[in-house]
């Protein structure tokens, strides 16, 4: 009887296990969606034309749309898993996970600082 109640036990254990280990990774997958700036948003903000108005400005929402660790990790496993190629495919985000993946979202924001912080300060020169 002891060893029915072990078995029992432990299948059970794992099953709890289980259980924890899909709930954190489905509120990883939440967390990871969240508070992160859109694909759209981050098209605009990378596209826009260099503008000395208000270039704090500019650089800080640059700031805010640079993919945070969380959001990377995310689109790691949202590239690499089923559920997230597919889900990827089906609302076009797919490239932009890669893109967040391999670092080149956080490439083209540097980029763009730069630019502008190079416009701004020629001119400032120029002035």
């Amino acid at each position: 009887m002891r060893g029915a109640f072990s078995v029992g036990h432990r299948k059970e254990r794992n099953q709890r296990k289980l259980v924890l280990k899909i709930s954190l990774i489905g509120s990883f997958f939440l967390l990871a969606g969240c508070a992160t700036a859109s694909h759209a948003e981050r098209e605009a903000l990378l596209s826009a034309r260099v503008s000395c108005e208000q270039p704090e400005a500019d650089i800080a929402a640059l700031e805010g749309a640079r993919p945070s660790q969380i959001e990377r990790m995310g689109a790691v496993l949202q590239v690499l898993t089923p559920i997230g190629i597919l889900t990827g495919l089906a609302k076009s985000e797919y490239r932009d996970r890669i893109a967040v993946m391999s670092g080149r979202t956080q490439s083209n924001i540097d980029d763009q600082v730069s630019n502008i912080e190079a416009a701004c300060a020629r001119s400032a020169t120029a002035l």
